[in-house]
Parts: C-alpha cells; sequence; structure tokens
C-alpha cells in the first residue's frame, strides 16, 4: 500500500526500514488490532493538541488515553486543547482522515512520546492511509522521535466496544480532577444544552443546497455546480456513487455523471447536504464516538431508513429520498453536544 508522502520521505531520509502489515479498512483500533493480532500496548497511536504556542502530537499506545492535565504538565503548557478537525486535517492532507500517523517530525511539528513504549522491542505505528500499519524496531522509533519530549502523559483506558449501552460513570475518586482540568460540571452541561437556541452558522455550501431544495425550477446542473464549488463535498459524493452499494459498473468522469447516471438528484441532494451540515461542528474525527464513526453509523441509518421508506405503500407519502436524510440526520443532537463540550467530549471519547 502506498504511503502518505510525507511519511515515506522521512522514512527514506532517515534509511528506516519497516515492514508494513496489511489491515481492513475498519472503524476503530480495537478493530485493527483484532485483524492483525497485535496487542494494542504496542499499537501507536497519536493525537494532536494546540494552544497559543502551536501544535503538539502526543504519541501513546492505543491501549492508553491521553491524560490531559499530565500532557500540559509534563510541557508547562496549561491552555492545551485537542487540535480542531479542519486543523489537523490542513496539516495531514497527504494521509487518510482519522488516520494520524505518530511521526511528528515529518509534519515539522513538536511532540511527546509517552514512556509506555520503553519496553517494547517492536513498535507498530499507524501509517496514514487506513490500510496498512508499519512495524519498526524500537530503536527505528526512538530515532524518528529524535528531538521529541518524553514523558508519562497517558492513562489507563478501556476500549469502548461498539454496541455497549451501559452509561459512562466517573468515580468519585478522579472527579474532582477532571472539574479541576477545566471540565464543567454535568449540571451545567445540562443548563448549556437546555438553553441553546442556534445552531452553528451553516458552510456556504450548507446554505445553497437548502435554497436548491425549496427551488421547484431546481435542475441537475444547479446541483452539480454547487457540489462542485466545494472540493471535498465532490469527492465524498463522487466516492459515495462509486460504492458498492449502487453497483454502478461504468465510470464516472464528473459531478453530473455521479447524479444523473447514479445517485439521482434527490439523493444527492440530501447527501450532501447533510455532509456539508455536518461541517458546522468541530468534534474529534477519532475514537468510538468521533466524527468518522458518527457518520459511518449514520450512512448506514440512511440507507436503512430509505430502504424501508422504499418498501411503504406509495399512498402514504413518504419519499426515499428524504427518509434517507432522515436517517443521515438522526443522531444531530450528538454532533452539538460534541462541538459545544470539546474537553468533555474528548473524555468520554
Amino acid at each position: 500500500m502506498k504511503l502518505p508522502e510525507k511519511i515515506a520521505n522521512y522514512l527514506q531520509l532517515l534509511n528506516i526500514g519497516y515492514a508494513a502489515i496489511v489491515h481492513p479498512r475498519t472503524g476503530s483500533l480495537e478493530q485493527i488490532a483484532s485483524h492483525t493480532g497485535i496487542g494494542l500496548e504496542r499499537l501507536a497511536r497519536a493525537a494532536i493538541f494546540e494552544d497559543s504556542h502551536g501544535l503538539l502530537m502526543a504519541v501513546l499506545p492505543a491501549s492508553r488515553q491521553v491524560d490531559i492535565n499530565a500532557l500540559r504538565s509534563e510541557m508547562g503548557r496549561p491552555e492545551l486543547e485537542p487540535a480542531k478537525r479542519e486543523t489537523i486535517m490542513a496539516l495531514l492532507s497527504d494521509c487518510a482522515e482519522g488516520a494520524i500517523p505518530p511521526i511528528a517530525a515529518a509534519y515539522a511539528i513538536d511532540a511527546i512520546v509517552d514512556n509506555r513504549f520503553e519496553s517494547c522491542d517492536e513498535i507498530y505505528v499507524i501509517s496514514g492511509n487506513n490500510e496498512s500499519l508499519l512495524r519498526l524496531s524500537n530503536s527505528d522509533v526512538y530515532l524518528l522521535h529524535t528531538g521529541s519530549w518524553h514523558g508519562d502523559i497517558s492513562m489507563l483506558g478501556k476500549p469502548i466496544s461498539r454496541g455497549v449501552t451501559r452509561e459512562l460513570v466517573i468515580p468519585e475518586k478522579i472527579a474532582g480532577t477532571l472539574t479541576e482540568g477545566g471540565l464543567l460540571p454535568i449540571e451545567e452541561i445540562r443548563r448549556q444544552i437546555r438553553a441553546v437556541k442556534h445552531l452553528p452558522t451553516m458552510p456556504d455550501a450548507a446554505m445553497q443546497l437548502l435554497r436548491l431544495r425549496n427551488d421547484p425550477h431546481a435542475t441537475v446542473t444547479h446541483l452539480s455546480e454547487i457540489v462542485e464549488s466545494d472540493p471535498s463535498l465532490a469527492a465524498q459524493i463522487v466516492r459515495y456513487a462509486g460504492s458498492a452499494m449502487f453497483n454502478y459498473r461504468g465510470k464516472i468522469e464528473s459531478i453530473h455523471d455521479a447524479i444523473a447516471r447514479v445517485l439521482g438528484f434527490e439523493n444527492t441532494l440530501n447527501i450532501a447536504l447533510g455532509l456539508a451540515a455536518g461541517r458546522a461542528f468541530h468534534n474529534p474525527a477519532q475514537g468510538p464516538l468521533g466524527l468518522n464513526a458518527f457518520w459511518h453509523h449514520a450512512v448506514y441509518s440512511a440507507a436503512l431508513s430509505q430502504s424501508l421508506a422504499s418498501l411503504l405503500p406509495k399512498q402514504m407519502g413518504v419519499k426515499p429520498g428524504l427518509a434517507y436524510l432522515a436517517g443521515l440526520l438522526h443522531n444531530f443532537g450528538f454532533l452539538l453536544t460534541g462541538h459545544l463540550f470539546r474537553k468533555e467530549f474528548t473524555i468520554l471519547d
């Protein structure tokens, strides 16, 4: 599998050898570990933080989570917060979304490496392409992080399995430390949610799509122009049209082709509207509650809603395309919660 350009160049620059371990595209590090038989304690992941001094990458085992208070203390940077999704995407433009390779120097940012790796002979790192891991020797991993800080920046975090429905309970002995770290008490969170009167400002593409939905004279050409004006949105529409779900065997050469030949006007409008509206929320991409997992669940729900709607009697007047949009955005409040309470959401994730 092809590595991100900056990762490949940096490994070559330092003359570091590696073995690529291919794995299926999955939604979590736990699934990657299960597919490859690699223990989470030997799988290196990264999280990116920011403050007024700039960006900082924390490298730690997949079996643990960042202890934000320890990180701030180790670095002497009390204002560190998780970096925004847009910032991470811009930094890692050659990587698949959500696949953060724990090799900070390749992207010219500072890093701190958790001390838990010291006892590992071999370490497996996220490659950045969402399809493979890189097996490296311990000494090569530390060579990659020459000049990085090292410290105890993590705490044990039990992986969250899909389908778990029990409540997350914060033990009393750590509740105080969370509050001291700047997290809001639960009653204050409830108060702020009840006080929400407006959603974040929608991106321009979302506003144009809403106007188009209410235009009885809208055409495929009008919709194509809006989607094409947003490269990221256009790429997602083309990728969706080429998915196995639609089983289109021809070649999709344009957004117009994707709409007219595969998805249809209403389907494309609803998909694009959901994706564009979701960009107003700056939630973390990774983790079982992150944006990647959110959209994975949302698309499955949307497809199921559309399929069920198509089976209903026509006289009921349920439009499959509208059912798709309802399924896609049925958990929209979850995005708002993560957007409003970033620190609390990161701990929960």
